[in-house]
């Protein structure tokens, strides 16, 4: 387990976990740009999880919150 810190933890909500074409993607709900940023270095401290990027961001008017979706390659 990689403790994800408590102001991330907070600030990020992982909505959705999908996997296609032998990549994973992680997509959820953040309050600010800087916890998806630290939300992805920790993300990158797990042995598993190679090549990370960050797909997508967008801010949701509706709720205030920055849709966000990472990929990384699926490692077996």
């Amino acid at each position: 387990m990689v403790n994800l810190g408590t102001n991330t933890l907070a600030d990020v909500k992982l909505m959705n976990v999908d996997v296609k074409d032998n990549k994973i993607i992680l997509s959820g709900k953040s309050k600010n740009y800087a916890a998806i940023s630290s939300y992805k270095t920790q993300l990158e401290q797990i042995k598993f999880i190679k090549n990370i990027k960050i797909n997508d961001t967008k801010l949701n008017e509706a709720d205030n919150l920055i849709d966000f979706s990472f990929y990384f390659d699926e490692v077996n």
